[in-house]
């Protein structure tokens, strides 16, 4: 009984602090982005997803299978297929929203990449953020990002090195 109560108890304050964190604000009038990553298993396997906001009506949703991967590798692999599916689509202002706190210090010069694999990983990124007029990264706590991260979560039987996109001409509740 004390173990189904503890669960129980878990969910409840899981959703307190859900409702007490602040929604980030997002300027509709500049395409955004939520993107997060998941590994899984030993030897990690990893996917990112994300979801592209051209507009509230329009989204498209990314996924990737990376194969092996250590969870940083996850979460800098999908901002950087964001970018990439971004640019493709001649769009150049956006707004990034991650909950990896480590990717969006790192974009925002507020880290350094210490990790040599990661190191080529980020200059491909900073290349890519050059095609950008305007781009900002703001974190969100991963309560706000689980749909992204169920997301990302439910391609884990993507074979690496696939990518999938999905374009959504309705309202999708994502976020």
């Amino acid at each position: 009984m004390i173990v189904q109560w503890s669960r129980e108890h878990k969910k409840e304050e899981k959703q307190k602090r859900t409702r007490l964190l602040k929604q980030p604000s997002i300027d509709k009038r500049i395409p955004w982005v939520f993107f997060d990553g998941a590994s899984q298993g030993d030897p990690p396997l990893g996917v990112s997803g994300a979801v592209l906001y051209i507009s509230e009506d329009k989204q498209i949703l990314i996924k990737y299978g990376l194969g092996h991967c250590t969870n940083n590798k996850v979460e800098s692999t999908a901002l950087w297929e964001v970018l990439k599916s971004t640019l493709t689509r001649n769009i150049h202002n956006l707004q990034i929203f991650g909950d990896s706190k480590m990717v969006i210090e790192w974009e925002n010069k507020r880290l350094q990449i210490k990790a040599p694999r990661l190191q080529h990983l980020f200059l491909e990124i900073t290349r890519q953020i050059e095609g950008f007029a305007y781009i900002s990264f703001i974190h969100v706590y991963q309560e706000l990002n689980e749909k992204v991260y169920a997301l990302s979560e439910s391609s884990l039987v993507l074979v690496p090195g696939t990518i999938v996109e999905e374009e959504h001409n309705e309202r999708l509740n994502i976020r």
